[in-house]
């Protein structure tokens, strides 16, 4: 691949350049180092390597997969209250002694 910039961006990380979407002076785009990085991963194993690596360290794994996970928040907007309604009856168990 004539673009691959997988071993120039590999070689100038010494000097910790700053990346951005549009090219700076380094020469790298975000996308650049994204694309080094995937097919780097692939280069060494890719998957099967990294489930190898997952059974050993599952805290690791975890610790990364749930910074990976979408964020559950979400925008109520400028309501002060909000009424949830359950919709399942309330049971016994949900009867606190005062």
């Amino acid at each position: 691949m004539e673009d691959d910039k997988t071993f120039d961006i590999v070689e100038s990380y010494v000097h910790q350049p700053k990346f951005s979407l549009e090219k700076k002076r380094d020469g790298f785009t975000r996308q650049d180092v994204v694309n080094a990085v995937a097919k780097t991963f692939e280069m060494i194993g890719g998957v099967n390597r990294m489930v190898l690596w997952a059974d050993r360290n599952e805290d690791k794994f975890y610790a990364i997969y749930s910074k990976l996970l979408p964020s559950t928040a979400i925008s109520i907007g400028e309501a002060k209250h909000v009424h949830i309604e359950h919709s399942i009856a309330p049971t016994a168990l949900d009867r606190h002694p005062e």
